[in-house]
């Protein structure tokens, strides 16, 4: 090990610390093939890949190293396997050996790929196994120690047979790993093809989770060491496999596709729900509706004056008066001046509605009239005193 490699720290750490470390940030499902495994949120997990979203390939004593960006990275892209579930995606299967990328290597017209290492697949010098197409991630040759690698990912699926492996081995025994990996593509081809130099990142061990910190050409990396003890761990919150998968198969993405969107932890998921859930909480844009405006003189809403007009017309005392309803031929105006009598009449609270509900149209009038009887004559002692009778004075 290179003088790099200070702060040396023996940490130990059971297989219970994965557990509790990655649940804010993923679902724990149980399985009949792998017993727990474990798979990140995101927005959009379909383009989810692991070694390929977010993160990048760095130089250091132990061959290419995978820092990623997420929280939770130090742990299932250094321990473990990965699998892809025809309804769930990537699903990750603890394990208890460390290394700087469980991935297998090869080439491919000029380009260089990896793939995750499947389930129960252990990396020796008899190593014969390939992943399938789709898990692959190719990177022209020339591209792939660039810091815009990811702009040029090879689009198209690559069949297996096509792939020529690259089994560089990394086992070296006087360091605490003692388990082999793959070590990847020789640093003097990468600057050859690259046309640029590759610097060589020392290691400085952290005694805590977190990211991998690049500073001063060191990266800061948490490898604890993980007790392989017979204990029944298990997470504190899991669901069985079964009830979690949907009825539909989630289509693997193009290769480039590999931005699953935010990684959000388990709280902030839940504020989101809820404000799903709860419209008073919706930020989502709403039909606006103009308030309502009230008559000053007595307190109706503008807006609905006709309607409350017509409903009073029609509606008097509680009886319907249709005549006051009428449009007829000849009798439009005095039905309409009836009607703003009769609704004049009911604002001011007049006690003779009567006069109103009991206007009678032309015709009536007309009726009214021929069997009126006549007007009885007046005497001129009817008269007050001092004013003469006219129909006296005529005579």
């Amino acid at each position: 090990m290179s003088t790099e490699a200070i702060n040396y720290m023996h940490v130990s750490i059971s297989i219970q610390t994965f557990y509790d470390e990655l649940a804010p940030y993923g679902d724990w499902l149980n399985t009949p093939e792998y017993g727990y495994v474990w798979r990140p949120y995101f927005d959009q997990p379909e383009s989810f890949r692991p070694y390929s979203s977010n993160g990048n390939w760095v130089n250091t004593e132990y061959g290419w190293t995978w820092v990623s960006g997420y929280r939770w990275g130090w742990a299932p892209f250094h321990y473990g396997r990965w699998y892809f579930d025809d309804y769930l995606g990537w699903m990750w299967i603890p394990g208890t050996e460390w290394a700087p990328a469980w991935v297998t290597w090869g080439s491919y017209n000029d380009c260089w790929g990896w793939a995750p290492l499947g389930p129960g697949i252990h990396v020796n010098i008899n190593f014969n196994w390939i992943a399938p197409d789709l898990w692959w991630t190719f990177v022209p040759c020339r591209h792939f120690y660039s810091d815009n690698w990811r702009n040029y990912i090879y689009t198209r699926h690559v069949h297996v047979t096509n792939i020529i492996r690259i089994t560089d081995l990394y086992n070296d025994n006087t360091n605490r790993y003692h388990n082999p990996w793959f070590y990847g593509p020789r640093v003097n081809d990468v600057e050859r093809y690259g046309r640029r130099r590759v610097s060589q990142l020392g290691i400085v061990e952290n005694d805590r989770p977190g990211n991998p910190g690049i500073d001063n050409g060191r990266i800061n990396i948490y490898s604890p060491r993980v007790e392989q003890r017979n204990e029944n761990y298990r997470p504190a919150e899991f669901r069985n496999i079964e009830s979690a998968r949907s009825g539909n198969r989630i289509q693997q993405q193009n290769a480039r596709a590999n931005d699953p969107g935010m990684n959000r932890p388990r709280d902030e998921r839940g504020e989101m729900r809820q404000k799903r859930q709860d419209p008073g909480q919706r930020t989502a844009s709403v039909p606006w509706i103009q308030p309502k405006r009230s008559d000053p003189e007595n307190g109706r809403s503008i807006e609905n004056r006709d309607e409350n007009r017509s409903r009073e017309t029609h509606n008097i005392n509680g009886t319907s008066d249709n005549r006051v309803r009428e449009t007829g031929p000849g009798i439009t105006g005095p039905g309409q001046r009836m009607e703003r009598e009769s609704i004049q009449n009911k604002r001011s609270n007049s006690s003779n509605i009567s006069n109103v509900s009991g206007n009678k149209s032309k015709a009536d009038r007309k009726d009214s009239r021929k069997n009126k009887e006549p007007k009885r004559k007046r005497h001129t002692s009817d008269k007050p005193s001092g004013k003469p009778d006219q129909n006296t004075r005529r005579r």
